[in-house]
């Protein structure tokens, strides 16, 4: 590539202007020049999936045979290094698919004139060389999040960020994806995951075998574009809100966007990919300080050893799933998986005596604390069994001495639940529960 003839290019950009023509694939229908332009900035603004699906249907091309010649060779100059018979494989591929023998020049070629004429020539020229030697393309991952909201946009970390959606759906931004069976105002008032990420490089060199295997990322790498952190884990981000806001946070959509004004985004369709959840459960809107009380304790359940997080995998998506938006049964189902896992956890007999003992011993202070708790989980096993062999539940049950309504009472359980778990990722250590049945509390943890 020779930055300097990015001139060249400009110039030949601006005589293709004179003969652009923007026709319908598969017809006759064309466009004009001004109003492909609002066509694009409109749908890349406001959430309107109908525009921007009929507008992709539309490609620019030039009708001056010569200039259209002219501007292919000097592509085909400046991307040697990548091509392979007149086609290369640019990061989208990674991120969206494609067709597997990758993009032509004649690709790169509309997607430069799509830029020249939704901008202006000496844009689409610069955004050329710019995308080339900045080595990678941006995009962000979105989660829409069931379970928390926040009123104003917070940064979680640098380049990770919680964003508010407006209720209006007119006011609805264009990053959202094209959700088959979902309409915008299942989009209102929702709160955003955004992680800033980056796909390298932007084009693949190839050395002398140019076909692809199964998996381009042996070619192309992801990688989160901030200042703080190296990776990212979004469920585990989920886990620390759902400690921080009591309701269980969720991804309800989770899709990848990449803006459309990039040169080398070479997608063969208009989509972002997404992915669905049916799990629902109840919002509740965190302050700044408890986004900043989940960021830090995201830092503590990264940090833990990887066997420890390993070990409180099904215990917290249990518990968590114990929350969400289903009957009394299922919710105790789900919260007595979460702690057989959790304290029964390499032991296969004696399970009801050992599931009161250890919950008793590693929350109880002092005797009087631990003979409550060994009632307090006894109960919670019973009523456990009873759901799963029984299907039923009571619709009350009492608890020192008080009658309370079912679903109380398994709040009250999840409570309980949550100080286990939130004492190991304090400690960074798994129990040690042989030493905490022999009564040696240092060894708690």
């Amino acid at each position: 590539m020779n930055r300097n003839n990015q001139p060249v290019l400009e110039e030949l950009l601006l005589e293709a202007m004179n003969s652009v023509t923007i026709t319908r694939s598969g017809s006759q229908d064309r466009l004009a020049p001004i109003d492909y332009r609002l066509r694009v900035l409109t749908h890349r603004t406001r959430h309107n999936p109908s525009l921007r699906l009929d507008t992709f249907l539309y490609e620019p091309d030039i009708g001056d045979a010569a200039v259209r010649e002219a501007v292919l060779e000097l592509l085909r100059s400046e991307l040697k290094q990548f091509l392979r018979e007149d086609r290369t494989y640019a990061a989208t591929y990674a991120l969206f698919g494609g067709l597997g023998s990758g993009s032509s020049v004649d690709d790169i070629f509309k997607s430069l004139l799509k830029a020249a004429v939704v901008h202006t020539p000496q844009q689409a020229a610069m955004a050329f060389y710019d995308e080339i030697s900045r080595g990678y393309l941006p995009f962000q991952e979105y989660f829409m999040l069931a379970g928390v909201k926040v009123e104003n946009e917070v940064q979680v970390f640098d380049g990770i960020s919680l964003v508010p959606l407006p209720s209006s759906a007119q006011h609805l931004p264009g990053y959202l994806p094209i959700v088959f069976g979902r309409e915008s105002p299942d989009f209102l008032s929702k709160t955003l995951l955004r992680v800033d990420m980056s796909v390298s490089p932007t084009l693949h060199s190839p050395e002398t075998d140019y076909t692809l295997p199964p998996d381009p990322n042996q070619h192309f790498t992801r990688a989160v574009r901030s200042t703080e952190l190296i990776d990212f884990n979004p469920a585990k981000f989920f886990q620390a809100l759902t400690f921080v806001g009591g309701n269980p946070v969720l991804s309800a959509i989770g899709w990848t966007h990449m803006s459309d004004e990039h040169i080398f985004d070479l997608r063969i369709g208009p989509g972002s990919g997404y992915s669905l959840s049916k799990a629902g459960a109840p919002s509740t809107i965190i302050s700044e300080a408890q986004v900043r009380d989940a960021a830090e304790l995201y830092h503590k359940i990264m940090a833990l050893p990887q066997d420890v997080q390993q070990s409180l995998q099904i215990p917290i998506n249990r518990w968590m799933n114990s929350k969400t938006y289903q009957g009394h049964v299922d919710k105790m189902i789900d919260l007595g998986i979460a702690m057989e896992s959790f304290y029964l956890r390499g032991i296969g007999e004696q399970l009801t005596f050992r599931f009161r003992l250890r919950g008793a011993l590693h929350l109880g202070n002092g005797v009087a604390e631990r003979k409550r708790l060994i009632k307090d989980f006894g109960d919670i096993y019973k009523y456990r069994s009873q759901a799963v062999h029984e299907g039923t539940l009571p619709e009350r049950v009492t608890v020192d001495g008080q009658s309370i309504p079912i679903g109380q009472y398994i709040e009250r359980s999840q409570e309980l639940f949550s100080r286990s778990l939130m004492k190991v990722i304090d400690s960074g250590v798994w129990p040690d529960w042989e030493s905490i049945e022999l009564g040696n509390g240092a060894e708690i943890g």
